[in-house]
């Protein structure tokens, strides 16, 4: 698949019966005891809202390991009382970035044909590095806090109705990410949250969908998949443009799922990113907010045949810029260096020479450019006599 996602189910024939989901929702009277001596555990800790079901996800994440279960349960407890967690949903749409983020962020809530909670997002609709850029990054987390505390409050309504509840079906909609959406800050912002998931919202997702994914995209998701619960990234299944109405039709109506997607559930677009609003908050001028626009970025794929190199020059012109890569290979190893040459200078070594293998995990790091001149990104496959690689990579120039 281009973009080199690894270790997902990749346009998979999902195990579904005709409703959409096979699943059995009882607890086992030995997963019973297990509960009970949770609780006994954790009892100065348990909330009236502290359902066997929700106990269990503690469980389960820790493969019934009860002290492994108390000790995650705990830490996630005292996490809660030290943020005010348990009143988010009350202050947070206080803030004055709230309804920013909340008219920007491209999402939209329905339910599956057996009346389990489902969330759409379009992340390419999110001006991700304008946001991160000129939102403090505390307000755009506790904004994913927030969606996750709305998550779980949906979950306990279900559970109360049905005496039972599944987790969430969510669906990433990928069309229109870009180069931005590759943002440092954008990637950082992900592995934050992903570790605020994985500690205290275990066995939330039910599946995850990303639809329409593209090459881009795929730097994105291997830089961040490490951090993803593994339990997680099991449930990940990617979508080809062809297949994603068949394939969400299987476990929800046609009037659930977004006319965006083939359905007929109609959603509005969300507003453009409010700059203007932005700065009157932060009481700064002009140059307070910016419109993430102010890098340069380059991505390529492309094929390195045996015995032979590929280089990328990137002209800098101001000193302090910095030069962030990430790239992968296909299969097998490539050999990578960095150098830097300006007139009346001998080219010179910056990022020594190493044979990495690109082909298990995306290669990433920055080059602070500390004088003008040409830095030379340089993939090398002299060493191989018979075997070319495919190469992914990504360049973004930042200024100091």
């Amino acid at each position: 698949m281009e973009g080199e996602i690894e270790d997902a189910p990749i346009d998979g024939s999902l195990d579904m019966d005709a409703g959409g989901f096979n699943e059995n929702f009882e607890i086992s009277e030995e997963q019973l005891q297990l509960i009970e001596a949770l609780r006994e555990n954790v009892t100065e800790y348990l909330k009236d809202n502290h359902t066997d079901e929700f106990m269990n996800r503690w469980l389960i994440a820790r493969d019934n390991d009860v002290d492994a279960a108390t000790e995650m349960f705990v830490a996630s407890m005292k996490w809660r009382e030290e943020n005010n967690i348990d009143t988010i949903l009350d202050w947070f749409p206080k803030s004055e970035y709230f309804p920013i983020i909340e008219n920007h962020w491209a999402s939209q809530e329905a339910y599956t044909k057996d009346g389990m909670y489902m969330y759409y997002e379009r992340y390419g609709k999110i001006e991700t590095k304008k946001l991160l850029v000129n939102v403090p990054i505390e307000e755009t987390i506790n904004y994913h806090i927030y969606i996750m505390e709305r998550h779980e409050q949906k979950r306990r309504e279900i559970y109360e109705e049905k005496g039972y509840s599944a987790g969430l079906t969510s669906i990433m909609d990928i069309t229109g990410v870009g180069m931005s959406h590759t943002y440092s800050g954008g990637v950082t912002f992900i592995k934050r949250v992903s570790t605020i998931d994985k500690d205290n919202y275990p066995e939330t997702v039910r599946r995850v969908y990303f639809t329409n994914v593209g090459s881009v995209f795929g730097l994105v998701y291997n830089a961040v998949k490490p951090f993803l619960d593994p339990s997680t990234l099991k449930k990940i299944f990617f979508l080809t443009s062809k297949k994603v109405y068949g394939e969400l039709s299987l476990i929800a109506d046609d009037d659930q799922i977004p006319d965006y997607l083939g359905g007929s559930l109609v959603v509005e677009d969300k507003t453009p990113l409010d700059l203007e609003e932005i700065q009157r908050i932060k009481g700064s001028t002009a140059e307070g907010v910016l419109d993430g626009r102010s890098e340069a970025a380059s991505a390529a794929a492309i094929d390195i045949a045996a015995r032979d190199t590929y280089e990328h020059p990137l002209d800098i012109e101001i000193e302090g810029a910095s030069i962030e890569y990430n790239f992968r290979t296909k299969s097998h190893s490539v050999g990578f260096a960095v150098f830097f040459e300006t007139e009346g200078v001998k080219k010179e070594c910056i990022v020594q020479y190493e044979k990495c293998k690109a082909n298990e995990e995306s290669v990433v790091g920055t080059v602070v450019c500390d004088r003008i001149g040409t830095y030379i990104f340089h993939w090398d496959n002299t060493y191989s006599s018979w075997t070319g690689k495919h190469l992914d990579y990504m360049l973004q120039v930042s200024p100091p």
